[in-house]
C-alpha cells in the first residue's frame, strides 16, 4: 500500500569550507554519501530530495537530482 507519509531515515553533512576546495556539487555528492551511509540504503531506493544549500544559486533541488543520477518524485530546495 503507497502511504503519503514522509521520513527522514538518513542524514549527511560535508564540512563547511571558508575557501572552496570543490565545487558546490563535491560537497553535496559528500553529504548525500554519508545520508545514504546512514540510512542504510542505495540511491536507487531514493523516492525524494531536500537540499538545503545557500550557495546553491540558480539551480534547484531537481537539477541536484540530475546531476547525480536520481529519479526521484519530489524534490525541495530551501
Amino acid at each position: 500500500m503507497l502511504s503519503n507519509d514522509i521520513g527522514i531515515i538518513g542524514y549527511g553533512s560535508a564540512p563547511y569550507d571558508k575557501k572552496p576546495r570543490r565545487t558546490i556539487f563535491g560537497y553535496l555528492g559528500e553529504a548525500a554519501s554519508n545520508a545514504l551511509k546512514s540510512a542504510g540504503i542505495r540511491k536507487d531506493e531514493l523516492n525524494g530530495l531536500s537540499v538545503d544549500a545557500t550557495n546553491l544559486g540558480s539551480d534547484t533541488a531537481v537539477t541536484t537530482a540530475e546531476y547525480f543520477g536520481l529519479s526521484v518524485s519530489w524534490a525541495y530546495k530551501s
